[in-house]
């Protein structure tokens, strides 16, 4: 599934001028796709932890409407401030759009599910 989201990651950065990101960050194009792509994997625990709090059946695509917007939110990000967001402030990123993603389901209780999701990072070590 991470291999899947980090595609999508990519997919969304590439909704900026790529040239234009690259420029602002001016570190080198693998790099920044391998910051980026730091997130698949807290990312796939959260959704497993959103499943198991709040069920599958949900309205959407979990692909266009969380991991997608999070690589534009990342380009964006570097656009504005030459550099990668900060870790706790993508960690909360991906945590808000997991959140609202998943808040239709039908037996979706917010409190629950904040704290399901919340804690679903707390279980990935970065190497």
């Amino acid at each position: 599934m991470t291999e899947l989201l980090s595609a999508f990651f990519v997919h969304g950065m590439h909704d900026h001028d790529v040239g234009l990101v690259l420029a602002k960050w001016d570190n080198g194009h693998a790099e920044l796709v391998h910051d980026m792509l730091t997130y698949a994997a807290p990312l796939a625990q959260m959704m497993t932890a959103a499943i198991l709090c709040v069920g599958d059946n949900v309205a959407g695509v979990f692909l266009y409407e969380v991991a997608e917007p999070f690589g534009n939110w990342f380009a964006d990000v570097v656009i504005n401030t030459r550099d990668v967001p900060e870790r706790a402030r993508a960690i909360a990123k991906l945590q808000d759009l997991v959140i609202e993603f998943y808040s239709s389901a039908e037996n979706a209780d917010p409190l629950k599910l904040a704290a399901a999701v919340g804690s679903a990072d707390a279980l990935h070590v970065v190497h």
